[in-house]
């Protein structure tokens, strides 16, 4: 038969594993692993704790500001601009009382009482802020809305009074009687501050408006609808005063308008740009995702500044750091370290050949890897758990317009194995370095300087034309969680301004699909590159 074996040879598989045992344990005696494995957990709850204290830090600052000393100076604040309007409207009635009324003087008359009426409005806007404790200078709610639009309101009735009294005709009437309904209406609201009663009023307003188009009203209409559903006060604010329900409202809104127009309206540049089929069709999925975390109440309205999330972002950041250093020390002094001690020879002349103690060697280093990688998902979520509490927003996504979302859990641990990639990619060049070099300073040294500077080149490479070979530079294809996760920006806010693909020119990531393949080619010829090396050289 074949594949029998004589009594006593063994299996290859067990001399693989034998040997692998053996690298694992010789690992574990290394006091370095246990330095940045301590490091990895201390940093984990030294920055969740950090944050936290910056979280309530700013949550005393917040109280300070929301104090009656800080609405005092508010007040304070909005009398100086009261006293300054009524100090001006003197002056401009010691004008008009001092020119005569007569036809020669009506072109000086005229634009003194125009100015006249635009600060009686401004003082009744003040007064009416203090009155109503309305304070548009620190908070954006809808009440400040009404304020700040009341004195154009008002100018334009008076302009088409004017109007009216030289020309009169129906269509001025009328639209004279609704402007004059709706200040009546905003009076009401800032009178009783219902939101309920301002989405009516928008929306009946939107409905009357004839120069809408159908699509438009729809979709206006549907703006207060959700800023409503969002906040039923419609005062909700973060510590900035920014009004996060309008906000994200606002996006919902122009993400459809963009879809449905094929222009992109979120875009941060200037301008509208027309979108292809593949922006078109990210927007769909960005919307999808919006009106998903919307509709499960996923969405973060009361804070611009999530600590929780920014908590796991540092601490999980931190803790691929310190396992990426790690695992090129281990990989760096994995053959070189044993050559200069001499400890390889033990394992040459056994009877074993090269190749089983490479892999020996590569999957030992890649299950210390993974288990340092479970070590920092355990501790960084106990970390975030204790100092955050366990409620995570669950991480959402979309294809071809369809949402669906799986628990952060096992969205973080996804994130961890995939930056566990970009790992991997250097792990496997300072082991190369390690079996070419046999000196572990420079295979450590180099593999380091290359980590550190990938960030470096990789910012150079963005302001560069989008020429084709920059897409075959290693630094191009890593960093694939961006990619993996095209929707993470969402996590905290839909607010997230939107440009689609890049199509102005500069340098552009290649497709996901291209990375993976180029990064299986690239570690299959550094694995190989040093597997030759160890299998040929002689080892003294």
């Amino acid at each position: 038969m074949p594949f029998c074996r004589s009594q006593g040879e063994g299996l290859p598989l067990n001399k693989i594993i034998a040997l692998y045992k053996n690298e694992l344990i010789k690992i574990s005696k290394k006091i370095s692993i246990l330095i940045f494995i301590g490091v990895m957990i201390i940093g984990c709850f030294g920055l969740a704790g950090l944050m936290k204290f910056m979280e309530m830090a700013q949550s005393r600052y917040a109280d300070t500001n929301s104090s009656v000393d800080q609405t005092q100076r508010i007040k304070d604040d909005l009398n100086t601009q009261l006293e300054d309007q009524l100090a001006a409207r003197a002056a401009i009635e010691t004008q008009i009382t001092g020119t005569a009324d007569t036809p020669e003087n009506q072109t000086v008359l005229q634009p003194l009482v125009e100015q006249q009426a635009s600060i009686n409005d401004q003082i009744d806007m003040l007064q009416t802020a203090l009155d109503k404790e309305i304070y548009f200078n620190y908070e954006s709610t809808y009440l400040t809305g009404i304020l700040n639009g009341l004195p154009a309101m008002k100018a334009e009735i008076r302009t088409l009074e004017a109007a009216e009294a030289q020309s009169p005709n129906a269509a001025q009437e009328k639209s004279l009687e609704v402007k004059r309904q709706l200040v009546s209406d905003y009076q009401a609201v800032l009178d009783s501050q219902d939101f309920k009663e301002y989405v009516r009023i928008e929306s009946d307003s939107i409905k009357n408006d004839d120069s809408l188009s159908t699509s438009e009203k729809d979709m206006q209409i549907e703006y207060y609808s959700l800023w409503y559903k969002l906040d039923p006060t419609g005062i909700i604010t973060d510590i900035s005063g920014m009004n996060q329900a309008r906000d994200a409202a606002q996006s919902v809104t122009d993400m459809k308008r963009s879809v449905i127009d094929k222009i992109d309206y979120t875009s941060t540049s200037q301008g509208m740009t027309p979108m292809t089929p593949s922006q078109i069709s990210d927007m769909e999925n960005r919307l999808a995702v919006a009106e998903y975390r919307i509709q499960n109440d996923c969405l973060n309205i009361t804070d611009s500044m999530d600590y929780s999330w920014n908590s796991m972002q540092i601490v999980f950041g931190f803790g691929i750091f310190i396992i990426a250093l790690m695992m090129l020390v281990l990989a760096g002094g994995a053959v070189s370290q044993e050559i200069s001690s001499g400890s390889i020879k033990s394992l040459i002349i056994a009877p074993v050949k090269r190749w089983k103690i490479f892999t020996a060697k590569v999957f030992s280093l890649l299950s210390v890897g993974f288990l340092a990688i479970a070590v920092l998902y355990i501790f960084g979520m106990l970390a975030q758990g204790l100092f955050f509490g366990f409620s995570l927003t669950p991480y959402v996504y979309a294809s071809h317009g369809v949402a669906a979302a799986i628990p952060f859990a096992l969205y973080q641990i996804l994130t961890l194995l995939v930056s566990y990639i970009d790992i991997i990619v250097y792990t496997a060049f300072a082991f190369m370095l390690s079996v070419l070099t046999r000196n572990t300073a420079v295979a450590v040294g180099l593999s380091i300087a290359t980590y550190f500077g990938g960030s470096t080149v990789k910012g150079i490479m963005m302001i560069l034309p989008s020429y084709e070979w920059l897409k075959f530079i290693p630094f191009a294809n890593l960093s694939l969680n961006g990619r993996v996760f095209p929707f993470a920006d969402m996590m905290q806010t839909i607010t997230v301004m939107y440009s689609g693909p890049a199509s102005a020119p500069g340098f552009t990531q290649p497709g996901l699909i291209f990375s993976l393949i180029y990064l299986a080619v690239l570690l299959f010829c550094m694995t190989y590159t040093a597997m030759d090396s160890f299998n040929r050289r002689d080892l003294k």
